[in-house]
């Protein structure tokens, strides 16, 4: 197998990936760490926080748990972020 036929295999699988559409509520952020309840996904899961207030939308990815809450870090500016 060639280099690229690899990479071509690769990017068929890739294509037939549906990206999952579960929802949680910020409840605190201490630091640059969002907590959210109700979210349930697994470490390296990458998320879009809304905004409540404008709609912004910022990317985080899930780094860990605490108690009944998924821990997230912020990918982007946390601008709009707060709690409901």
């Amino acid at each position: 197998m060639t280099e690229k036929s690899i990479f071509a295999n690769e990017t068929e699988c890739l294509k037939e990936i549906v990206p999952q559409r579960v929802h949680g509520e910020v409840v605190q952020i201490v630091g640059l760490v969002i907590e959210c309840a109700g979210l349930s996904a697994p470490v390296g899961s990458l998320c879009e926080i809304v905004s409540a207030q404008d709609g912004a939308r910022t990317e985080a990815e899930v780094v860990g748990f605490r108690d009944d809450r998924t821990l997230l870090m912020p990918l982007g500016e946390m601008m709009g972020i707060g709690l409901h």
